[in-house]
């Protein structure tokens, strides 16, 4: 009997702690087995009507036990207190009963149930039978922007976020930011984006987008959101329900090794878009030009023409992935005609205390294009003597027809190891003051780590950098543009602007991934087409299994280019229909030039020198099996080696390899119409 006792203890205690149902279930229960007690002790006593009792107000007919009984527990008011004893003590007996179990348990069941349920909601665990909804993993500072983008789209349909962070608090900052008719479609969800059964029960398969974003601050996020796709990508196999999906990676070295996939990650489910959170950002600003209302300066202000005496140069401060993430894409976009006619090199400055490790990792990770390249590592002795360390490409890469002993390169790089309080940086930031718009346009970058001391960096300048408000700073905010604002809005520091919030990552306008699919179309047609492919036949090509994720940022790439070259020709694309042969001739070689740069810093690697003139010999064969054994080995290296011939001085290209740039070039403005 103890034992039965035990158990039944154990078992209401679970039932009452596991969730509502079990709750429900013993509620049931127990008010059915008291039901069935009080209804024999009823027929045992005879209990059949209230008639028996005298004075009671009745109908004809009798009621039945069972009736009387009934009322007697929902209703005490019932209790007729004369008759006969046993009657009004078996009256009693019920209306106790009933107000324990009946009335007792079952408001407080009720509250009890309402109050799990409130806590449930605020805690974030509860599902619904989610459909064509968006799905959102996780809460990081990207969610902000996505959620106002989503908004602008016009798009009315549920957002679902799952997340690891406390519920109530995201939801706080959902409220802070978004208006009432929108936010009463979003629902805070906690989970983790790893957990399959998590993510089941967000119906992730009948999604319409899906978004890996991650947390904040997150241990392994880019792991963790790798993880998180390749579980969403192995249960949506076979699924009818065609979706895109977003997978953002923080870290530079991620997206790199991204890009040695031999596809792109998307299948015949998912449509996979992946998102270099701090790249993009940048992107926006030196692409764009514009980023949430903020207007930024070009690098190469109005363009720089092929008779321009003038370069870019770049002063980078730290050596940080932000770092990295601005230097490289200013590396893509930075080709200009002056380098074919005058020699003039693009020039990227890293200025940082004890740079020399960050330098030989730098040298390390992008060795590709290193080897090719032309640098300096300066630092000053105590005597403020400059020691320079200059390092040349390999001799074995130099075609001594088409380069000099600097390489055939337009980029030129260069390492200074010392922080920007010391007196001879000071004065070599004047002096690059003093050549600002006479042979090159200055800007600065400030990448560190930490916000506010991004601020203090960038304000402690010299003070020639401000005088000239034609020389940007941009300063990298992570979280938010107003720490900056107090400094920014005054004239003196109106040349500053923030950059990289990682809200930012996200292009509401699609535009130049759209410019990129049109290209990757120009470069299958050869150029040759009656009509530029759009909509979905445009999409199907792009997500295509065989164009490569490294094809899909060649195309990007590519893409994020097309402004500076409309610049560098003075070509205003609003008002051109096409593109003259003078103009394709220099704009043809200045995507060469560009996609030289793009290739090393995506980890091919070039041949050397006597190489690259065996493979031309090979292809200019006039024997047949000895042209097609030079193009099977040519497609080799590429392939299997990551090696690419092509990487060259565009003047000793091969007719046909120079038609690919012909071909881009001429159809630049068929990409970008609206």
């Amino acid at each position: 009997m103890k034992t039965f006792w035990r158990k039944l203890r154990q078992g209401l205690d679970r039932a009452i702690y596991e969730g509502r149902f079990k709750q429900f279930v013993w509620l049931s229960g127990v008010l059915l087995f008291a039901f069935v007690i009080m209804l024999l002790l009823a027929i045992l006593l005879e209990f059949d009507s209230v008639a028996t009792v005298p004075g009671a107000v009745h109908s004809s007919k009798s009621s039945p036990a069972v009736v009387r009984l009934i009322e007697l527990l929902l209703d005490p008011g019932a209790f007729v207190g004369s008759g006969a004893y046993n009657y009004v003590f078996f009256q009693f007996v019920v209306v106790i009963v009933g107000a324990t179990f009946f009335t007792s348990f079952l408001i407080g069941t009720i509250g009890n149930l309402l109050s799990r349920r409130v806590d449930s909601l605020t805690a974030g665990r509860y599902t619904y039978a989610f459909e064509d909804h968006i799905l959102i993993l996780g809460a990081g500072s990207a969610l902000k922007n996505l959620l106002r983008q989503i908004s602008e789209t016009g798009a009315r349909c549920d957002i679902v976020i799952q997340t690891t962070q406390s519920p109530e608090t995201v939801r706080d900052q959902i409220r802070s930011f978004m208006l009432k008719p929108c936010e009463k479609d979003i629902y805070v969800i906690y989970g983790s984006r790893t957990d399959k059964a998590a993510l089941a029960d967000l119906r992730f398969k009948d999604a319409r987008e899906i978004y890996i974003v991650g947390e904040e601050e997150e241990p392994q996020h880019d792991g963790l959101n790798l993880k998180c796709w390749n579980q969403i990508m192995e249960e949506c196999k076979g699924n009818p329900v065609m979706k895109s999906c977003y997978l953002m990676l923080d870290r530079i070295t991620s997206h790199h090794a991204f890009t040695y996939k031999k596809d792109n990650g998307s299948t015949s489910e998912l449509r996979l878009n992946v998102i270099s959170a701090i790249e993009n950002a940048v992107q926006g600003v030196l692409v764009s030009g514009e980023v949430r209302g903020v207007k930024y300066p070009m690098l190469d202000r109005e363009g720089i023409g092929r008779d321009s005496e003038i370069n870019v140069h770049l002063i980078v401060v730290g050596m940080t992935q932000t770092a990295y993430a601005f230097a490289t894409t200013a590396a893509h976009i930075c080709h200009f005609p002056n380098f074919g006619s005058k020699n003039k090199k693009t020039k990227i400055t890293f200025i940082q205390k004890d740079i020399q490790e960050e330098m030989d990792f730098w040298m390390g990770h992008y060795n590709t294009l290193m080897n090719l390249s032309y640098a300096e590592y300066r630092k000053w002795d105590d005597s403020g003597t400059p020691q320079v360390k200059r390092f040349f490409p390999k001799p074995e890469y130099i075609n001594p027809m088409y380069s000099d002993e600097k390489g055939f390169l337009d980029i030129e790089w260069e390492f200074i190891d010392a922080g920007i309080e010391d007196a001879n940086v000071r004065k070599y930031i004047r002096e690059c003051v003093a050549k600002d718009e006479v042979s090159e346009y200055l800007s600065f970058a400030v990448c560190g780590h930490d916000a506010e001391a991004n601020v203090a960096a960038a304000m402690y300048l010299p003070d020639e950098v401000y005088a000239n408000d034609k020389i940007p700073v941009y300063v990298y905010q992570p979280l938010t543009r107003f720490v900056m604002y107090p400094a920014s809005e005054t004239s003196k520091y109106s040349n500053m602007y923030p950059f990289g919030m990682r809200g930012d990552c996200f292009d509401p306008k699609q535009e130049r991934l759209l410019w990129a699919k049109r290209i990757k179309f120009i470069y299958d047609m050869n150029g040759k087409y009656d009509k530029m492919e759009e909509g979905e036949a445009l999409d199907d090509r792009w997500y295509d299994a065989e164009n490569k994720y490294a094809l899909q940022l060649s195309n990007i790439y590519a893409a994020n280019s097309i402004p500076v070259k409309f610049r560098s020709v003075g070509v205003d694309p609003e008002a051109r229909t096409s593109l003259s042969a003078d103009e394709i001739m220099i704009l043809a070689e200045t995507e060469h030039d560009r996609w030289n740069v793009e290739k090393l810093l995506n980890g091919f690697g070039a041949l050397p020198f006597a190489d690259r003139m065996d493979i031309l010999r090979g292809l200019a064969s006039p024997v047949e099996e000895e042209r097609q054994a030079t193009k099977k080995r040519k497609d080799l290296l590429k392939k299997e080696r990551f090696r690419h011939s092509d990487i060259a001085p565009y003047g000793e290209l091969a007719s046909g390899s120079r038609q690919y740039d012909t071909d881009i070039v001429t159809n630049l403005l068929d990409v970008i119409k609206n």
